[in-house]
């Protein structure tokens, strides 16, 4: 712009990314005054200006208009009209004034308040084609509307985000775009929680970047690799050949094994997995669904312990059934109305009544009478396990308490706890709550876990568990010697019951190994003075066998099925000590 010219009009063309955006500025040579002169004499200027929904202020050396827009964001004109424009922007940006520019140029900055936004230098075009100066004007945007490019990328691996992989299954699933179904792996990675909460996120999202390079080393240049969002990743396979399963299969081994390598992050080896789904699709399918079969055979694969898995058009169903038990689990938790069944715990030999284990058992509307195996999977993927677990507990001890009107040394109840109810201190509080509420002794409740979930987080169950043990709760290993026994557990935590597995049990009578396992831990309870109570007894000999080998207690079928709350009232009202008694309180019954 040359010394004194005084433009008539000014035409503002500028482009951020490939965003096309029309803006009316003034040069950053004019005064304040001269820009309120100009919009004095055409009000359209400011008027137009005013109605932007993206927020443009008019700068100079000083900020001479604000519109509503940049109000609505905290730059309201009391507070910043007439003050220096640097204000407006933090001032470690480098924010150029009055510099002579040949050329429209776009620069990028931060404003100091909202860092959703970002504001774009804009260049003065005058009608006569001559640039003028670097023009005092920020066009305020959303940073969704950044380029094309960035809103493709996954920012923290560089991979494909979710957009830029819907679009391409777009593209490659339409009507006549090819010959052959689409492949897709959905990839998850196992136990991620655990790395992320242990070692903290940032150790977490280095993972991700890592994993994300060693995915990308294991396909072609011609497949397309993103992040779907949180520990889950895609890959679309360009498989030319008609091997089209035996490729992917081989594809998600690649990548597993690769996965499977240790990675070193902040100084710790950390160990990392993936439960892989594989999916096709045919032109005129959708991505939805592409998508969704993927992240079904995922979770069936992680369901497996890992490795990948294939969908089936079986699974569709399967997976509408899981929906259905999910909304129904949900409902169940708000309405109170699982149910809660209770085994008898019978001394052996001699079948007296020592105590009930309670069993979460649940009546589906459609399904009928669902088993723990239908419905605690889907608990456990949806993280309402703590929830079930402090309802049994509530109503378990409500029935203790009801128990204790009938007989001063009326049964124990034993409850299981999930790994993921170990995790939390709230336990430590709701526990004791709970039994004074109920008025029932510490004594008389015992809380079952099982190997596995004790070192899912060592440290904290046997704190927690110690803690309960402390007040006078009991505490059982379930299903022992089935997960990873360890003998160094019991130099930091000492149960108070081993409870054998029903597998041992079913073998017994048969198998001389599995009487000496049974033998080795009846040994190991004597040692460290716990109790002992045999799962899944459903034979006289099996019975017999346990109690000459020195096994204190037993529950199965051949004692009993469990019983609803009103037959265990029953059995607790009668002072059931033989079989013939716990029969006649349903013992014949056997529940699903």
């Amino acid at each position: 712009m040359m010394s004194g010219a005084r433009p008539e009009s000014l035409v503002v063309n500028a482009e951020v990314g490939e965003l096309a955006t029309r803006a009316l500025v003034i040069s950053a040579t004019e005064r304040c005054e001269e820009v309120e002169r100009l919009f004095a004499k055409d009000a359209s200027l400011g008027s137009l200006i005013a109605r932007r929904a993206d927020g443009t202020p008019l700068l100079v050396d000083r900020v001479s208009f604000l519109n509503a827009m940049l109000g609505n964001i905290g730059y309201g004109r009391p507070l910043y009209h007439h003050r220096p424009m640097l204000e407006l922007v933090d001032p470690a940006a480098t924010f150029i004034v009055g510099a002579q520019c040949p050329a429209t140029v776009a620069y990028e900055g931060l404003l100091k308040r909202p860092a959703a936004y970002r504001f774009h230098d804009i260049i003065v075009e005058y009608g006569d084609g001559d640039y003028g100066t670097l023009a005092a004007a920020l066009l305020i945007e959303q940073v969704a509307k950044i380029s094309a490019a960035e809103s493709l990328r996954d920012p923290l691996t560089g991979l494909a985000n979710r957009t830029c992989i819907l679009d391409a299954l777009s593209r490659e699933l339409a009507p006549g775009s090819r010959r052959q179904p689409l492949v897709l792996l959905f990839l998850d990675l196992d136990r991620f929680k655990v790395v992320n909460d242990g070692l903290g996120h940032a150790v977490g999202d280095q993972l991700l970047t890592i994993v994300a390079k060693r995915i990308s080393s294991c396909v072609g240049a011609d497949d397309l690799v993103g992040r779907l969002g949180g520990d889950e990743f895609a890959v679309v396979l360009n498989i030319a050949d008609g091997a089209t399963w035996h490729t992917a299969a081989a594809y998600a081994e690649r990548i597993r094994r690769v996965l499977a390598e240790p990675v070193q992050i902040a100084g710790q080896e950390v160990f990392v997995s993936a439960s892989i789904g594989i999916a096709s699709a045919a032109p005129g399918e959708s991505p939805a669904t592409l998508i969704r079969r993927g992240d079904i055979a995922m979770y069936r694969a992680k369901r497996r312990g890992g490795g990948h898995y294939f969908f089936e058009e079986s699974d569709d169903e399967a997976a509408s059934q899981r929906l259905d038990i999910e909304a129904w689990l949900r409902r169940a938790l708000t309405d109170g109305t699982l149910d809660i069944y209770y085994q008898p715990i019978v001394q052996i030999p001699g079948g007296t009544l020592m105590g009930f284990e309670a069993l979460v058992r649940g009546h589906h509307p459609t399904m009928g009478m669902l088993s723990p195996a239908q419905f605690l999977p889907v608990a456990e993927e949806i993280g309402v396990l703590p929830a079930i677990d402090r309802h049994v507990l509530a109503g378990a001890l409500r029935a203790a308490a009801a128990w204790r009107t009938e007989s001063v040394d009326a049964p124990f109840v034993s409850v299981n706890l999930s790994a993921a109810s170990l995790g939390e201190d709230s336990l430590l509080t709701v526990i004791p709550q709970v039994l004074e509420q109920c008025g029932v002794a510490p004594s008389a409740l015992t809380l079952e876990v099982t190997e596995s979930a004790m070192l899912q987080n060592p440290k904290q169950a046997a704190r927690l568990l110690q803690a309960l043990q402390r007040i006078g709760v009991r505490i059982a290993i379930d299903d022992f010697g089935t997960g990873h026994s360890s003998l160094t557990q019991f130099t930091t935590f000492r149960a108070d019951v081993l409870k054998i597995d029903r597998s041992f049990v079913s073998r017994l009578c048969s198998s001389e190994r599995d009487q000496e396992v049974v033998a080795l831990i009846l040994a190991l309870a004597r040692v460290i003075q716990a109790c002992t109570v045999a799962e899944g007894i459903e034979e006289a000999e099996q019975a017999a066998l346990l109690a000459d080998m020195g096994c204190d207690t037993g529950q199965g079928y051949l004692f009993a099925a469990p019983f609803t709350a009103e037959e265990a009232m029953e059995a607790v009202h009668n002072s059931v000590t033989s079989r013939a008694s716990l029969e006649s309180c349903g013992a014949t019954r056997h529940a699903a």
